[in-house]
């Protein structure tokens, strides 16, 4: 068996193995490895878990985008319903003040009509005193020819 203080056992193992300093800091590196390792996998949930946040909020935004989309088809179609409303009221409004013109024009007239009735009624008195002075004159007509016819 070799000898254990060799100094070429010690040299080769040297150059194996490093010295205890060499050992101590790799080790310290295979932790600060390790710590890195760790962070990064955290870091590597973290991110995971965002991204499907992310999805999730995508999946939440494309359902109120859809929404809104169908309120606004709606809206719209109210809007034009609103729109044929209104022109339809516009038009129903007009005939309404035609109408009203019309009234006003045979209200206005009505004092030339009672102007025009005043004047026929005095004109049929007028005629009617004109026809009971013929006839109170054809009565005493009559009257003298039937006494000229009894003498």
């Amino acid at each position: 068996m070799a000898n254990v203080n060799d100094p070429e056992l010690l040299d080769a193992l040297h150059q194996i193995f490093g010295s205890r300093d060499e050992l101590h800091k790799l080790a310290d590196v295979q932790r600060q490895l390790s710590d890195t390792l760790q962070q990064l996998l955290n870091n590597h949930r973290s991110l995971s878990d965002h991204v499907h946040s992310l999805a999730d909020s995508h999946a939440q935004v494309k359902t109120h985008t859809d929404e809104l989309v169908r309120v606004r088809q709606e809206i719209q179609d109210t809007l034009r319903n609103l729109s044929s409303s209104h022109s339809q009221t516009q038009e129903e409004i007009r005939n309404a003040i035609a109408a009203m013109s019309a009234v006003q024009q045979a209200i206005g007239r009505i004092p030339n009509l009672e102007n025009t009735l005043n004047s026929l009624q005095s004109d049929v008195r007028k005629l009617q005193s004109e026809i009971r002075d013929v006839e109170r004159k054809a009565d005493d007509h009559d009257r003298r020819v039937r006494g000229l016819e009894r003498k």
